[in-house]
């Protein structure tokens, strides 16, 4: 139901606003979106599938995440140089121009990714789990330092997320999934309202922009583009 609220009902309302497209095509979208999103709904009805369980140590989990994020940060400052302080936001679209002409090679790009989609979440998590502040301190301090050397604002958001994400689960122990449903639909609509009383605000553009927006727009754009272009 998260991904209905942020992403379906998203793609159901700006095609209509974001594209050129006759109407009578963006319905027939709509229709194979949520026909999909239903067929999707039914896997939790299905048998679980066992699969085999392997067992690694937790010496070896935590070389492996230290080998990758020393290789990743190491690499990049290579290329890029240690950030001297947090990035700000008006300079984003100018370290991104200088990022794309200084020919990164493919698999540290993979890495980059690899690092702040995963890697670097998975070691906030363990944080919160084990309730060691530090270590999701860390997940956060190299979230930060990774924004700062790629001006991807997707870990700086995906870092603030899992950050709120996380004292959630710690706060509230039961019904944790309405709560979580409900208070992301209270968050959109106070960051609505945020957003008509001060149209200069960052902050609620990162929820409505960046999380909610941006997912109705691209699939409008998809669904433009592929109506003109063979697929």
């Amino acid at each position: 139901w998260v991904l209905y609220v942020t992403v379906i009902v998203p793609s159901c309302i700006l095609p209509y606003h974001v594209t050129g497209l006759a109407p009578e095509n963006i319905h027939l979208f709509l229709i194979f979106i949520i026909a999909c999103f239903a067929i999707m709904c039914t896997v939790s009805f299905l048998r679980p599938i066992s699969l085999p369980h392997f067992i690694i140590q937790s010496w070896a989990y935590t070389v492996l995440l230290g080998a990758i994020t020393v290789l990743t940060y190491a690499w990049l400052a290579f290329y890029r140089g240690l950030p001297a302080m947090l990035l700000p936001l008006e300079q984003v679209y100018e370290l991104r121009t200088e990022l794309r002409g200084s020919n990164l090679p493919a698999f540290l790009s993979y890495l980059i990714w690899w690092q702040g989609m995963v890697v670097n979440p998975l070691i906030s998590a363990i944080g919160f789990i084990r309730r060691r502040w530090l270590v999701v301190g860390a997940g956060c301090l190299l979230q930060v330092m990774l924004y700062s050397m790629t001006s991807l604002r997707t870990f700086l958001c995906a870092m603030v997320f899992q950050a709120a994400f996380g004292i959630f689960l710690l706060l509230f122990r039961r019904l944790r999934g309405p709560l979580f449903l409900y208070a992301l639909i209270a968050s959109v609509f106070v960051a609505v309202g945020w957003n008509l009383y001060d149209r200069q605000a960052i902050s609620p553009l990162l929820l409505l922009d960046r999380w909610i927006f941006n997912a109705g727009q691209l699939s409008g754009y998809y669904l433009e583009f592929f109506s003109y272009h063979p697929p």
